[in-house]
């Protein structure tokens, strides 16, 4: 598998992940405060992982995912000290990116053949 390939496919993840954190924390500020924003902002984090995570696998197989949700992760540990986040906002954002990161691997890598 090319380089290019690998790069692009962490490049895409990474934009698609972004983008449902976004609109995941946009979705939440919207709608609810307190607890339940970061329960919303927790599960965008898991939705995010498995959105990059596939489109990433799809393009390039598990390599780019798994660089893709290490990224996001880094992301979010570094979110955590810039705001001020409950106690179990941590352990349940890290479990929700690695649950994932093993869904989005297996409707990334579980695709149909790719072409080339």
């Amino acid at each position: 598998m090319g380089v290019m390939r690998m790069i692009g496919a962490v490049a895409a993840g990474l934009v698609a992940g972004s983008g449902v954190v976004a609109a995941m924390e946009a979705a939440a500020h919207a709608r609810v405060s307190g607890s339940a924003l970061f329960g919303a902002v927790a599960g965008g984090y898991g939705l995010a992982a498995a959105v990059g995570t596939a489109l990433a696998a799809r393009i390039g197989g598990p390599r780019p995912a798994g660089v893709v949700v290490l990224i996001l992760a880094a992301l979010a540990a570094a979110n955590l000290f810039v705001v001020a986040h409950p106690w179990w906002f941590a352990p349940v954002a890290a479990v929700l990116l690695l649950v994932g990161w093993r869904m989005g691997l297996r409707f990334g890598v579980g695709a149909p053949a790719r072409a080339g």
